[in-house]
């Protein structure tokens, strides 16, 4: 009888092990994207400044340095590739959430999950939008060079 137990406390642990080393993995992972995600907002950031530096140049009469200032369309598409990588893992991580909300059982727990896997997915299609009209104005630019 004791031996059962010591075994089914070592099952435990075991399992205990291998939930507990799944979530370092995520936790890591959820680390990387989120860098990815700062990556991003800081280029968007930079592109705002160049921009207004750009205005200021006009606005001083010089248009030529302006100009040169204010091309950052390919920056901010470096941007917007960036933070939708991001944002589609955490899209993706909140579909796991709520599977395991699901398995747990807990009908709060899957709600919260539920909210959260819509409010993922809603950022996720704007920043496809953003994307995709970055996208084709850069594409608009490269003809206008051409």
């Amino acid at each position: 009888m004791q031996a059962r137990k010591n075994l089914m406390r070592m099952e435990n642990t075991a399992a205990q092990s291998e939930d507990a080393a799944a979530g370092l993995e995520t936790l890591g992972l959820t680390l990387g994207w989120l860098l990815v995600l700062i990556t991003g907002v800081l280029l968007s950031f930079r592109t705002t400044a160049r921009q207004r530096d750009a205005l200021c140049l006009s606005l001083a009469g010089e248009d030529e340095a302006a100009r040169e200032v204010g091309c950052v369309l390919p920056i901010r598409r470096l941007a917007s590739v960036l933070v939708t990588l991001a944002l589609t893992f955490f899209f993706l991580l909140s579909l796991e959430a709520e599977e395991q909300a699901r398995c747990g059982g807990d009908c709060a727990a899957l709600r919260s999950a539920r909210l959260n896997r819509w409010a993922s997915l809603l950022v996720l299609v704007a920043a496809v939008l953003r994307l995709i009209d970055v996208g084709e104005l850069c594409r608009q630019a490269e003809e206008e060079t051409v």
